[in-house]
C-alpha cells in the first residue's frame, strides 16, 4: 500500500473515532439511577424501567463505579417513604459529582440509619449534594448522620435525630477535614 493510501486510511479512521467520542459511543456518560423501593438491598441494582430493581444502596454502588461522570439519583416512591439502612453505613467513594435528589420534598422522603449505622460517609475528593432529602436516626462514633471528608451540599434537607456513641463530634454532620455547605436546610 502507497504512502497516500495509508495516509487516507489513517485520516478515516481517526475521524471516525473523533465522531463516535463526539456522540458520548465509547465514552462515559453522566447516568440517572431512579430508586423506585425501599429496601436497602445492595443486589438491588439493575436501575432499569423494571419496577423493584433499584435500591439506594444499588443506585449508589452503580454511581461509585462510575468515577469520571456526575450521576444524579432520584425517587419514585410513594409521598412519605422511609429508606431504613440495614446492612450499615453507605460510603460515597468516586471523585466525580453525586447528586441525590428527591422532587417531592425533604417530608417525603426520609433515609433512616436504624439507630444502628451512620447513614453516609463521604470520602476524600468524593462530591455528595443532598436536595430534598431527611437524614435521621444515624449512629456512629463521629458524625452520626454524614461523616463528611470530601465536598457536601445540601439543599432544602434536614439532617436531625442523629446521635454519636460517645463524646466524639458530629451527631447530625462531621466536617471531617472536608468542605460543606447548606442551603434552605436544617441540622439539629
Amino acid at each position: 500500500m502507497n504512502i497516500r493510501k495509508r495516509f487516507k486510511k489513517a485520516v478515516s479512521v481517526a475521524g471516525f473515532c473523533l465522531m463516535l467520542s463526539a456522540a458520548g459511543v465509547g465514552g462515559a456518560q453522566a447516568a440517572t439511577y431512579s430508586v423506585d423501593t425501599i429496601s436497602d438491598d445492595g443486589s438491588l441494582n439493575g436501575c432499569t424501567s423494571a419496577a423493584g430493581d433499584c435500591s439506594l444502596r444499588g443506585a449508589i454502588a452503580r454511581a461509585n463505579a462510575s468515577t469520571t461522570e456526575a450521576d444524579t439519583i432520584t425517587f419514585t416512591l410513594p409521598a412519605n417513604s422511609t429508606i431504613t439502612l440495614t446492612g450499615g453505613q453507605i460510603q460515597i467513594l468516586n471523585g466525580s459529582a453525586l447528586t441525590i435528589t428527591n422532587l417531592t420534598g425533604a417530608s417525603n422522603l426520609v433515609i433512616s440509619g436504624n439507630n444502628a449505622s451512620r447513614i453516609f460517609s463521604v470520602l476524600p475528593l468524593a462530591n455528595l449534594t443532598l436536595n430534598a432529602i431527611t437524614i435521621t436516626q444515624g449512629r456512629a462514633n463521629s458524625g452520626g448522620g454524614i461523616n463528611n471528608s470530601g465536598t457536601l451540599a445540601l439543599t432544602n434537607s434536614t439532617v436531625s435525630g442523629n446521635t454519636v456513641n460517645t463524646s466524639f463530634y458530629g451527631g447530625g454532620i462531621y466536617n471531617n477535614r472536608g468542605t460543606a455547605s447548606l442551603t434552605n436546610s436544617t441540622v439539629r
